[in-house]
């Protein structure tokens, strides 16, 4: 076995293996804007259903959706400090 051989193979050991990082206590989010037609009300479902397995197994802390048209205020977020996308 040749040093290229080796180096290629250790190479492909690595890309296979995943990130190894702990995240069970960040927290992530949605930010939608709008969610009137069905392709994103069909986001926000698949959204809970994927981030909901995600928290009940403690890959991550939380996974909130907001849909900023919901809020008054500002695009950014709305004006409820609480439901700022952006304090996550």
């Amino acid at each position: 076995m040749n040093l290229r051989t080796v180096l290629l193979a250790s190479a492909a050991v690595v890309c296979a293996v995943p990130a190894l990082a702990d995240t069970a206590e960040k927290r992530i989010a949605l930010s939608n804007n709008y969610a009137g037609n069905s392709w994103r009300q069909a986001m926000l479902t698949s959204w809970e259903t994927i981030t909901g397995a995600a928290v009940k197994e403690g890959v991550v802390a939380a996974a909130d959706a907001f849909t900023t048209a919901e809020k008054s205020g500002n695009r950014a977020g709305g004006a409820d400090p609480e439901h700022d996308p952006r304090r996550l």
